[in-house]
Protein backbone atom coordinates (compact mmCIF):
# COMPACT_ATOMS: atom_id res chain seq x y z
CA UNK A 1 0.00 0.00 0.00
CA UNK A 2 1.59 3.26 -1.00
CA UNK A 3 0.21 6.60 -0.38
CA UNK A 4 0.60 9.44 -1.46
CA UNK A 5 -0.80 13.06 -0.18
CA UNK A 6 0.12 16.89 -0.68
CA UNK A 7 -1.18 20.38 -0.22
CA UNK A 8 -3.00 21.42 -3.09
CA UNK A 9 -5.10 24.26 -4.39
CA UNK A 10 -6.64 24.38 -8.05
CA UNK A 11 -9.57 22.41 -7.05
CA UNK A 12 -11.48 22.86 -10.28
CA UNK A 13 -8.61 21.01 -12.35
CA UNK A 14 -8.48 18.47 -9.59
CA UNK A 15 -11.96 17.76 -9.95
CA UNK A 16 -11.82 17.26 -13.87
CA UNK A 17 -9.20 14.95 -13.13
CA UNK A 18 -10.97 12.99 -10.63
CA UNK A 19 -13.73 12.85 -12.96
CA UNK A 20 -12.30 11.52 -15.93
CA UNK A 21 -13.51 8.26 -17.14
CA UNK A 22 -11.54 7.88 -20.09
CA UNK A 23 -8.47 6.88 -18.11
CA UNK A 24 -10.19 4.62 -15.71
CA UNK A 25 -11.84 1.87 -15.94
CA UNK A 26 -14.27 2.36 -13.00
CA UNK A 27 -14.86 5.87 -11.39
CA UNK A 28 -16.71 5.81 -8.06
CA UNK A 29 -17.44 9.16 -6.16
CA UNK A 30 -18.04 6.80 -3.04
CA UNK A 31 -18.54 10.02 -0.39
CA UNK A 32 -18.91 13.93 -0.10
CA UNK A 33 -19.58 15.41 2.86
CA UNK A 34 -19.26 19.15 4.07
CA UNK A 35 -21.01 20.11 0.85
CA UNK A 36 -24.52 21.55 -0.56
CA UNK A 37 -23.37 20.93 -3.83
CA UNK A 38 -23.64 16.89 -4.69
CA UNK A 39 -20.57 16.66 -7.35
CA UNK A 40 -17.03 17.54 -6.94
CA UNK A 41 -16.61 20.80 -9.13
CA UNK A 42 -19.47 22.30 -6.80
CA UNK A 43 -18.09 21.15 -3.83
CA UNK A 44 -14.74 22.15 -4.34
CA UNK A 45 -15.98 25.77 -5.59
CA UNK A 46 -17.16 25.90 -2.10
CA UNK A 47 -14.74 25.15 -0.41
CA UNK A 48 -12.26 27.15 -2.36
CA UNK A 49 -15.16 30.55 -1.27
CA UNK A 50 -14.69 29.59 2.02
CA UNK A 51 -11.36 29.61 2.04
CA UNK A 52 -11.07 32.96 0.00
CA UNK A 53 -13.78 34.62 2.25
CA UNK A 54 -11.87 33.12 5.62
CA UNK A 55 -8.21 32.93 5.21
CA UNK A 56 -5.39 33.46 2.87
CA UNK A 57 -5.18 30.37 2.39
CA UNK A 58 -4.23 28.92 -1.19
CA UNK A 59 -3.69 25.49 -0.67
CA UNK A 60 -6.71 25.08 0.89
CA UNK A 61 -7.02 20.85 -0.33
CA UNK A 62 -5.38 18.48 1.18
CA UNK A 63 -5.12 15.16 -1.11
CA UNK A 64 -4.54 11.80 -0.57
CA UNK A 65 -3.87 8.75 -3.33
CA UNK A 66 -4.21 5.46 -1.44
CA UNK A 67 -2.73 3.04 -4.17
CA UNK A 68 -2.98 -0.87 -3.13
CA UNK A 69 -0.38 -3.09 -4.35
CA UNK A 70 -2.77 -5.59 -6.16
CA UNK A 71 0.37 -8.48 -5.76
CA UNK A 72 -1.23 -8.87 -2.30
CA UNK A 73 -4.81 -8.62 -3.07
CA UNK A 74 -7.42 -5.92 -3.36
CA UNK A 75 -7.93 -4.00 -0.41
CA UNK A 76 -11.64 -4.19 1.18
CA UNK A 77 -13.42 -1.24 1.48
CA UNK A 78 -13.98 -1.14 5.51
CA UNK A 79 -10.22 -1.17 5.63
CA UNK A 80 -10.10 1.79 3.21
CA UNK A 81 -12.29 3.60 5.48
CA UNK A 82 -10.84 2.32 8.49
CA UNK A 83 -7.05 3.45 6.91
CA UNK A 84 -8.70 6.89 6.18
CA UNK A 85 -10.54 7.49 9.34
CA UNK A 86 -7.29 7.14 10.81
CA UNK A 87 -5.42 9.21 8.93
CA UNK A 88 -7.72 12.28 9.35
CA UNK A 89 -7.42 11.70 13.02
CA UNK A 90 -3.49 11.95 12.76
CA UNK A 91 -3.86 14.88 10.54
CA UNK A 92 -6.16 17.25 12.58
CA UNK A 93 -8.65 16.67 9.46
CA UNK A 94 -11.51 14.55 11.73
CA UNK A 95 -14.75 16.29 10.99
CA UNK A 96 -13.90 18.37 8.31
CA UNK A 97 -15.44 18.57 4.59
CA UNK A 98 -14.19 14.96 2.79
CA UNK A 99 -14.87 13.89 -0.73
CA UNK A 100 -13.56 9.94 -1.91
CA UNK A 101 -13.30 8.61 -5.32
CA UNK A 102 -12.25 5.44 -6.19
CA UNK A 103 -10.88 4.65 -9.78
CA UNK A 104 -9.90 1.38 -11.30
CA UNK A 105 -6.87 1.83 -13.94
CA UNK A 106 -5.36 -0.75 -15.74
CA UNK A 107 -7.02 -3.31 -13.10
CA UNK A 108 -5.99 -1.37 -10.23
CA UNK A 109 -8.04 0.43 -7.93
CA UNK A 110 -7.08 2.85 -6.31
CA UNK A 111 -8.90 5.77 -3.84
CA UNK A 112 -8.40 9.53 -4.26
CA UNK A 113 -9.45 11.46 -0.85
CA UNK A 114 -9.62 15.07 -0.45
CA UNK A 115 -10.51 17.11 2.21
CA UNK A 116 -10.85 21.12 3.41
CA UNK A 117 -8.31 22.33 5.27
CA UNK A 118 -10.51 25.54 6.12
CA UNK A 119 -11.97 25.31 9.65
CA UNK A 120 -15.06 27.08 9.48
CA UNK A 121 -15.70 27.65 12.89
CA UNK A 122 -12.20 28.99 13.77
CA UNK A 123 -12.45 30.33 10.34
CA UNK A 124 -8.66 29.39 9.84
CA UNK A 125 -6.56 26.53 7.78
CA UNK A 126 -5.24 23.56 9.70
CA UNK A 127 -1.65 23.41 10.18
CA UNK A 128 -0.50 20.49 8.13
CA UNK A 129 2.69 20.08 10.54
CA UNK A 130 4.66 17.52 10.17
CA UNK A 131 1.80 15.69 7.58
CA UNK A 132 4.65 13.22 6.10
CA UNK A 133 5.83 11.25 9.32
CA UNK A 134 2.54 10.91 10.32
CA UNK A 135 1.58 9.78 7.40
CA UNK A 136 4.44 7.04 7.03
CA UNK A 137 3.61 6.06 11.18
CA UNK A 138 -0.13 5.54 10.46
CA UNK A 139 0.22 3.76 7.30
CA UNK A 140 3.29 1.64 9.43
CA UNK A 141 0.74 0.77 12.23
CA UNK A 142 -2.20 0.05 10.00
CA UNK A 143 -0.23 -2.42 7.83
CA UNK A 144 1.40 -4.57 10.56
CA UNK A 145 -2.16 -4.60 11.71
CA UNK A 146 -3.27 -6.30 8.40
CA UNK A 147 -0.20 -8.34 7.55
CA UNK A 148 0.05 -5.60 4.12
CA UNK A 149 4.00 -5.57 2.51
CA UNK A 150 5.04 -1.64 1.98
CA UNK A 151 6.90 -0.30 -0.06
CA UNK A 152 10.33 -0.02 0.35
CA UNK A 153 10.22 3.97 1.59
CA UNK A 154 8.35 2.78 4.59
CA UNK A 155 11.08 0.35 5.95
CA UNK A 156 14.11 1.26 7.61
CA UNK A 157 17.30 0.68 5.23
CA UNK A 158 18.27 -2.58 6.73
CA UNK A 159 15.33 -4.11 5.43
CA UNK A 160 14.26 -2.50 1.96
CA UNK A 161 17.01 -4.52 0.80
CA UNK A 162 13.67 -7.16 0.98
CA UNK A 163 11.94 -5.29 -1.45
CA UNK A 164 12.46 -6.38 -4.95
CA UNK A 165 9.95 -3.76 -6.52
CA UNK A 166 10.46 0.20 -6.65
CA UNK A 167 7.55 2.36 -6.93
CA UNK A 168 7.10 5.00 -10.56
CA UNK A 169 7.80 8.29 -9.43
CA UNK A 170 5.94 11.27 -11.44
CA UNK A 171 9.18 11.54 -13.91
CA UNK A 172 9.04 8.38 -14.35
CA UNK A 173 5.39 7.73 -15.28
CA UNK A 174 5.25 10.97 -17.45
CA UNK A 175 8.49 9.53 -19.09
CA UNK A 176 5.76 5.97 -19.59
CA UNK A 177 2.51 8.22 -20.93
CA UNK A 178 4.56 9.99 -23.39
CA UNK A 179 7.53 7.24 -25.00
CA UNK A 180 5.05 4.07 -23.73
CA UNK A 181 8.19 2.52 -22.62
CA UNK A 182 8.87 2.51 -18.74
CA UNK A 183 12.04 3.24 -16.89
CA UNK A 184 12.85 -0.74 -16.07
CA UNK A 185 12.29 -1.79 -19.64
CA UNK A 186 14.70 1.30 -21.19
CA UNK A 187 17.20 0.92 -18.27
CA UNK A 188 17.45 -2.93 -19.27
CA UNK A 189 18.12 -1.72 -23.20
CA UNK A 190 20.91 0.59 -22.24
CA UNK A 191 22.30 -2.16 -19.68
CA UNK A 192 22.63 -4.88 -21.58
CA UNK A 193 24.08 -2.33 -24.45
CA UNK A 194 27.06 -1.46 -21.67
CA UNK A 195 27.39 -4.89 -20.68
CA UNK A 196 28.22 -5.86 -23.91
CA UNK A 197 30.44 -2.68 -25.29
CA UNK A 198 33.78 -3.68 -26.63
CA UNK A 199 35.21 -0.50 -27.81
CA UNK A 200 33.84 3.69 -27.92
CA UNK A 201 32.70 3.74 -30.92
CA UNK A 202 30.24 0.30 -31.26
CA UNK A 203 29.10 1.20 -27.68
CA UNK A 204 27.72 4.57 -29.35
CA UNK A 205 27.19 2.95 -32.70
CA UNK A 206 25.32 0.01 -30.65
CA UNK A 207 23.08 2.78 -28.97
CA UNK A 208 22.38 4.34 -32.15
CA UNK A 209 21.14 1.17 -33.62
CA UNK A 210 19.02 1.06 -30.36
CA UNK A 211 17.75 4.27 -31.60
CA UNK A 212 19.39 6.73 -29.20
CA UNK A 213 21.92 9.59 -29.51
CA UNK A 214 24.52 10.05 -27.55
CA UNK A 215 25.25 13.74 -27.11
CA UNK A 216 26.40 16.68 -24.51
CA UNK A 217 23.94 18.70 -22.45
CA UNK A 218 24.21 20.50 -19.24
CA UNK A 219 25.63 17.24 -18.01
CA UNK A 220 27.84 15.18 -20.34
CA UNK A 221 26.67 12.12 -21.47
CA UNK A 222 23.01 11.94 -22.71
CA UNK A 223 20.91 10.08 -24.31
CA UNK A 224 17.89 11.44 -26.61
CA UNK A 225 15.46 8.87 -27.75
CA UNK A 226 13.26 8.99 -31.32
CA UNK A 227 10.63 10.87 -29.46
CA UNK A 228 13.29 13.80 -28.11
CA UNK A 229 12.89 11.93 -24.63
CA UNK A 230 16.04 13.31 -23.06
CA UNK A 231 17.61 10.78 -20.14
CA UNK A 232 21.11 10.21 -18.33
CA UNK A 233 22.96 7.78 -19.93
CA UNK A 234 24.77 7.05 -16.31
CA UNK A 235 20.94 6.99 -14.74
CA UNK A 236 20.25 4.03 -17.03
CA UNK A 237 22.65 1.88 -16.39
CA UNK A 238 21.97 -0.73 -13.56
CA UNK A 239 25.63 -0.78 -12.82
CA UNK A 240 27.14 1.36 -9.77
CA UNK A 241 30.52 1.40 -11.22
CA UNK A 242 29.32 3.36 -14.59
CA UNK A 243 29.29 6.76 -13.27
CA UNK A 244 30.37 9.72 -15.31
CA UNK A 245 34.15 9.30 -14.83
CA UNK A 246 34.13 5.36 -16.04
CA UNK A 247 32.13 6.40 -18.91
CA UNK A 248 34.61 9.24 -19.59
CA UNK A 249 37.16 7.23 -19.16
CA UNK A 250 35.83 4.69 -21.07
CA UNK A 251 34.47 7.13 -24.38
CA UNK A 252 38.10 8.75 -24.08
CA UNK A 253 37.97 11.14 -27.50
CA UNK A 254 35.09 9.68 -28.56
CA UNK A 255 33.20 11.10 -26.01
CA UNK A 256 34.58 14.04 -25.89
CA UNK A 257 32.07 17.05 -26.23
CA UNK A 258 33.70 18.01 -29.59
CA UNK A 259 32.98 14.66 -31.02
CA UNK A 260 29.81 14.32 -29.57
CA UNK A 261 26.03 16.35 -30.91
CA UNK A 262 25.05 18.77 -28.10
CA UNK A 263 21.02 18.25 -26.81
CA UNK A 264 19.88 21.00 -28.59
CA UNK A 265 21.38 19.51 -32.40
CA UNK A 266 20.14 15.82 -30.90
CA UNK A 267 16.72 16.47 -30.15
CA UNK A 268 16.43 18.86 -33.88
CA UNK A 269 18.15 15.16 -35.65
CA UNK A 270 15.26 13.03 -33.89
CA UNK A 271 12.75 15.83 -34.97
CA UNK A 272 13.53 15.63 -38.91
CA UNK A 273 13.95 11.78 -38.39
CA UNK A 274 10.43 11.54 -36.90
CA UNK A 275 8.85 13.20 -39.79
CA UNK A 276 10.41 10.88 -42.15
CA UNK A 277 8.81 7.78 -40.38
CA UNK A 278 5.22 6.91 -41.81
CA UNK A 279 3.64 4.97 -38.99
CA UNK A 280 0.98 2.79 -39.66
CA UNK A 281 -2.48 3.93 -38.02
CA UNK A 282 -5.96 2.00 -38.30
CA UNK A 283 -7.78 4.97 -38.12
CA UNK A 284 -11.35 3.40 -38.71
CA UNK A 285 -10.39 1.74 -35.20
CA UNK A 286 -9.09 5.14 -33.60
CA UNK A 287 -12.55 6.36 -35.18
CA UNK A 288 -14.20 4.31 -32.98
CA UNK A 289 -12.82 4.86 -30.34
CA UNK A 290 -13.68 8.40 -30.59
CA UNK A 291 -17.32 7.84 -31.65
CA UNK A 292 -17.77 5.59 -28.44
CA UNK A 293 -16.33 8.37 -26.10
CA UNK A 294 -18.77 10.66 -27.55
CA UNK A 295 -21.54 8.51 -27.26
CA UNK A 296 -20.95 8.04 -23.72
CA UNK A 297 -20.09 11.39 -23.23
CA UNK A 298 -23.75 12.40 -24.75
CA UNK A 299 -25.21 9.40 -22.24
CA UNK A 300 -24.15 11.36 -19.32
CA UNK A 301 -24.81 15.16 -21.12
CA UNK A 302 -28.39 13.72 -21.80
CA UNK A 303 -29.21 12.78 -18.24
CA UNK A 304 -28.05 16.38 -17.28
CA UNK A 305 -29.85 17.76 -19.76
CA UNK A 306 -33.42 16.06 -18.94
CA UNK A 307 -32.41 17.45 -15.38
CA UNK A 308 -32.37 20.68 -16.82
CA UNK A 309 -35.83 20.05 -18.92
CA UNK A 310 -37.34 18.88 -16.08
CA UNK A 311 -36.18 21.81 -13.59
CA UNK A 312 -37.38 24.31 -15.93
CA UNK A 313 -40.65 22.32 -15.95
CA UNK A 314 -41.05 22.30 -12.67
CA UNK A 315 -39.52 25.81 -12.14
CA UNK A 316 -42.56 26.98 -14.55
CA UNK A 317 -44.96 25.02 -12.46
CA UNK A 318 -43.71 26.86 -9.17
CA UNK A 319 -44.39 30.12 -10.97
CA UNK A 320 -47.72 28.89 -12.12
CA UNK A 321 -48.79 28.23 -8.69
CA UNK A 322 -47.06 31.25 -6.97
CA UNK A 323 -49.42 33.33 -9.29
CA UNK A 324 -52.13 31.44 -9.51
CA UNK A 325 -52.35 31.40 -5.28
CA UNK A 326 -51.40 35.19 -5.09
CA UNK A 327 -54.23 35.96 -7.39
CA UNK A 328 -56.30 33.72 -5.18
CA UNK A 329 -55.16 35.81 -2.38
CA UNK A 330 -55.56 39.15 -3.90
CA UNK A 331 -59.53 38.16 -5.14
CA UNK A 332 -60.13 37.11 -1.72
CA UNK A 333 -59.27 40.15 0.08
CA UNK A 334 -60.72 42.29 -2.50
CA UNK A 335 -64.55 40.06 -1.65
CA UNK A 336 -63.89 40.08 1.71
CA UNK A 337 -63.73 43.91 2.00
CA UNK A 338 -66.23 44.26 -0.76
CA UNK A 339 -68.45 42.19 1.53
CA UNK A 340 -68.06 43.61 4.65
CA UNK A 341 -68.99 47.30 3.40
CA UNK A 342 -72.19 45.39 1.72
CA UNK A 343 -73.10 43.94 4.98
CA UNK A 344 -72.16 47.39 6.77
CA UNK A 345 -74.63 49.39 4.39
CA UNK A 346 -77.26 46.85 4.74
CA UNK A 347 -77.14 47.77 8.41
CA UNK A 348 -76.59 51.03 8.35
CA UNK A 349 -79.80 51.32 6.12
CA UNK A 350 -81.56 48.89 8.34
CA UNK A 351 -80.92 51.21 11.36
CA UNK A 352 -82.00 54.42 9.61
CA UNK A 353 -84.58 56.56 10.92
CA UNK A 354 -87.98 56.78 8.97
CA UNK A 355 -91.12 58.81 9.08
CA UNK A 356 -91.39 61.21 11.70
CA UNK A 357 -88.48 60.46 13.62
CA UNK A 358 -86.23 61.09 10.52
CA UNK A 359 -87.62 64.60 10.04
CA UNK A 360 -86.75 65.24 13.96
CA UNK A 361 -82.81 63.87 13.44
CA UNK A 362 -82.80 65.74 10.30
CA UNK A 363 -84.17 68.59 12.18
CA UNK A 364 -82.11 68.49 15.16
CA UNK A 365 -79.08 67.69 13.54
CA UNK A 366 -78.57 64.14 14.72
CA UNK A 367 -78.94 63.01 10.90
CA UNK A 368 -75.78 65.24 9.97
CA UNK A 369 -73.53 63.85 13.43
CA UNK A 370 -74.37 60.31 12.17
CA UNK A 371 -73.47 61.26 8.56
CA UNK A 372 -70.12 62.79 9.95
CA UNK A 373 -69.25 59.27 11.84
CA UNK A 374 -70.22 57.07 9.10
CA UNK A 375 -67.51 58.81 6.83
CA UNK A 376 -65.35 58.65 9.30
CA UNK A 377 -65.75 55.24 9.85
CA UNK A 378 -65.64 54.58 5.87
CA UNK A 379 -62.12 56.40 6.06
CA UNK A 380 -60.74 54.30 8.45
CA UNK A 381 -62.21 51.06 6.97
CA UNK A 382 -60.43 52.20 3.56
CA UNK A 383 -57.23 53.03 5.11
CA UNK A 384 -57.05 49.69 6.78
CA UNK A 385 -57.94 48.17 3.74
CA UNK A 386 -54.95 49.87 1.53
CA UNK A 387 -52.95 48.81 4.74
CA UNK A 388 -53.61 45.55 4.16
CA UNK A 389 -53.78 45.46 0.37
CA UNK A 390 -49.90 46.92 1.05
CA UNK A 391 -49.04 43.97 3.16
CA UNK A 392 -50.42 41.58 1.06
CA UNK A 393 -48.60 42.96 -2.38
CA UNK A 394 -45.17 42.94 0.06
CA UNK A 395 -45.38 39.66 1.05
CA UNK A 396 -46.59 38.75 -2.44
CA UNK A 397 -43.42 40.43 -3.41
CA UNK A 398 -41.38 38.63 -1.03
CA UNK A 399 -42.25 35.43 -1.89
CA UNK A 400 -41.70 36.12 -5.58
CA UNK A 401 -38.89 37.16 -4.58
CA UNK A 402 -37.39 34.14 -2.67
CA UNK A 403 -39.11 31.96 -5.40
CA UNK A 404 -36.67 33.86 -8.07
CA UNK A 405 -33.58 33.33 -5.81
CA UNK A 406 -34.06 29.73 -5.40
CA UNK A 407 -35.11 29.00 -8.99
CA UNK A 408 -32.03 31.34 -9.79
CA UNK A 409 -29.34 29.18 -7.81
CA UNK A 410 -31.00 25.99 -8.96
CA UNK A 411 -30.42 27.38 -12.79
CA UNK A 412 -26.46 28.57 -11.76
CA UNK A 413 -26.02 25.49 -10.37
CA UNK A 414 -27.12 23.30 -12.91
CA UNK A 415 -25.19 25.86 -15.37
CA UNK A 416 -21.76 25.19 -13.33
CA UNK A 417 -22.47 21.78 -13.51
CA UNK A 418 -22.44 21.82 -17.60
CA UNK A 419 -19.48 24.04 -17.44
CA UNK A 420 -17.91 21.36 -15.12
CA UNK A 421 -19.09 18.55 -17.46
CA UNK A 422 -17.24 20.53 -20.63
CA UNK A 423 -14.21 20.63 -18.77
CA UNK A 424 -14.49 16.43 -17.76
CA UNK A 425 -14.97 16.26 -21.69
CA UNK A 426 -12.33 17.75 -22.67
CA UNK A 427 -10.01 16.49 -20.33
CA UNK A 428 -11.37 12.93 -21.70
CA UNK A 429 -10.59 13.43 -25.29
CA UNK A 430 -7.36 15.15 -24.46
CA UNK A 431 -7.03 11.64 -22.43
CA UNK A 432 -7.92 9.69 -25.43
CA UNK A 433 -5.54 11.94 -28.09
CA UNK A 434 -2.65 11.33 -25.81
CA UNK A 435 -3.41 7.62 -26.02
CA UNK A 436 -3.38 8.07 -29.98
CA UNK A 437 -0.20 10.02 -29.44
CA UNK A 438 1.48 7.44 -27.13
CA UNK A 439 0.34 4.63 -29.81
CA UNK A 440 2.25 6.37 -32.59
CA UNK A 441 5.37 6.97 -30.36
CA UNK A 442 5.21 2.93 -29.22
CA UNK A 443 5.05 2.00 -33.33
CA UNK A 444 7.55 4.30 -34.17
CA UNK A 445 9.97 3.55 -31.53
CA UNK A 446 9.83 0.00 -33.46
CA UNK A 447 10.43 1.24 -36.70
CA UNK A 448 12.84 4.11 -35.95
CA UNK A 449 15.84 1.67 -36.70
CA UNK A 450 18.99 3.45 -36.12
CA UNK A 451 18.88 7.01 -35.02
CA UNK A 452 20.15 9.88 -37.66
CA UNK A 453 23.36 10.77 -35.85
CA UNK A 454 26.70 10.59 -37.66
CA UNK A 455 28.33 7.36 -37.08
CA UNK A 456 31.27 7.66 -35.07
Amino acid sequence: MIPFASQRGHGQDLATHLLNAQDNEYLELADLRGSVAEDLHGAFAEWEAEAAAMTRCRNYLYSLSVNPDRRQGPLPRELYAAYVDRIEEALGLAGQPRAVVFHIKEGREHAHVIWSRVDVQEMKAIHMAFDREKLMGVTRAFAREHGIELAPGYHRLEDRARQAHRQMNAADKAAKDNTGESREAREARITELWRRRDSPEAFISSLQDAGFILCHGKRPFALVDAQGVVNSLPRLIADRQADTKAIRAFLGDAGAADALPTVGEAKALAKAHAKTLKVARDQEARAEQLAALRRRQAERRADLERQAAELKEKQMAHREHLNGHQAADRSAHAASYAARVAFLEAQREAAAPTGVARFLAQVSGVAYLRSQLHAYQDRKRNAAHEDAKRVLAERHAAERADLQARQEMQRLDLERRLRGLDKTEAREQASLKQAFEREDRQRAQTRTGPSPAPRP
